[in-house]
C-alpha cells in the first residue's frame, strides 16, 4: 500500500482553500483510513494543526473498513477516534454490505466483522461526535428476502446519519459476475449500464425482481421511520424509485427546477 505523508495531503489542501475561501468541508478519498493506524493519527494531528489555524474549521470525511482485529485493539481503536475527534473528521463512511453475515462471508468475501461489533463501533463513534454513513448492497446472489429485511434491521441499530443503498450490479470481469453466469441469474448478453446499482438485474429464485426493488426502495423507511420527518423520508423514496428510469428522472427534476424559477420570477 502507498501512503501519502501529511504534509503532502496538507499541502493540497492549502492550495484548496486558497482557491475556494468558502470551502467547508473536505472528503479524504481513500479505501481505509485505517488501514495504518500510526499513519491515521499522524495526518489528524497535521489537520488538527491545520484547523487551529483556520476561524471556521474544514470539517473531514473518510471511508474506514471496521474489522474485529480493528475493533479488538480497544486502546489503539479509541485513540484513532480521539484523533478524529480532534482533526474535526465527524463524518466515516463505513461498508456494512450486508446484515448476513453468511453474505458477507460466502458472497461478498468481506474481511470479518460482527453485527455486535459493528453496532459497539457506532456507539463509540457517536460517543466522539462521528456520523456514520453505511454502503449496503442488496439483491447479491443467493440473498433470501429475509436476508435483505435483516440488513435493514442491522443498519436501524447501527443508526447511521446516512445510508447509500445499491442493488447488486454484476460487473463483468468481477468473480460475483461469474458465479452469477455459473448459476444462470443473469444473461450477459443482457447486462446493460442503464441505472446501474438502481435497477435488477439478476433472477433470483427465491428473491423476485419487484421484491428486491421494494426493499431497496423501503430500506429508507426501515432504517429512518420515527427517527426523521416521513415526508423527508418518502422524498428519498421517490427519488431512489425514480433513479431506476433515469430519462424520467431528468424530466422530474427539470419539471421542479422550472417551476422554481417560475415562482421566483
Amino acid at each position: 500500500m502507498r501512503f501519502r505523508s501529511p504534509d503532502n495531503i496538507l499541502s493540497e489542501m492549502e492550495m484548496l482553500v486558497r482557491r475556494f475561501p468558502d470551502l467547508s468541508s473536505i472528503n479524504l478519498e481513500i479505501e481505509t483510513i485505517g488501514a495504518s493506524v500510526h499513519w491515521a493519527i499522524a495526518l489528524c494531528d497535521a489537520l488538527a494543526a491545520f484547523n487551529a489555524t483556520r476561524k471556521r474549521p474544514i470539517v473531514f470525511g473518510a471511508n474506514l473498513a471496521v474489522t474485529t482485529p480493528l475493533l479488538q485493539r480497544e486502546a489503539q481503536l479509541l485513540a484513532l477516534l480521539e484523533a478524529f475527534k480532534r482533526a474535526n473528521l465527524l463524518r466515516l463512511r463505513v461498508g456494512l454490505e450486508s446484515g448476513s453475515p453468511r453474505i458477507r462471508k460466502e458472497i461478498l468475501n468481506r474481511p470479518p466483522y460482527s453485527n455486535d461489533e459493528l453496532v459497539r463501533f457506532s456507539e463509540l463513534a457517536r460517543e466522539h461526535g462521528i456520523d456514520l454513513s453505511l454502503y449496503i448492497m442488496i439483491g447479491v446472489p443467493t440473498e433470501t428476502p429475509k436476508e435483505a429485511i435483516g440488513t435493514s434491521a442491522v443498519a436501524r441499530a447501527l443508526n447511521p446519519a446516512e445510508i447509500d443503498p445499491a442493488i447488486y450490479y454484476p460487473y463483468p470481469g468481477t468473480k460475483l459476475f461469474e458465479m452469477s453466469a455459473r448459476m444462470h441469474l443473469i444473461d450477459p448478453r443482457q447486462i446493460g449500464y442503464t441505472a446501474e446499482r438502481s435497477r435488477v438485474y439478476l433472477k433470483l429464485k427465491n428473491f423476485p425482481r419487484w421484491k428486491v426493488f421494494l426493499e431497496y426502495i423501503l430500506m429508507h423507511w426501515r432504517v429512518f421511520h420515527g427517527r426523521r420527518n416521513a415526508i423527508a423520508i418518502l422524498r428519498t423514496m421517490i427519488s431512489r424509485t425514480l433513479a431506476c428510469i433515469p430519462d424520467l428522472q431528468i424530466a422530474v427534476i427539470r419539471s421542479v427546477h422550472n417551476l422554481q424559477n417560475r415562482r421566483a420570477s
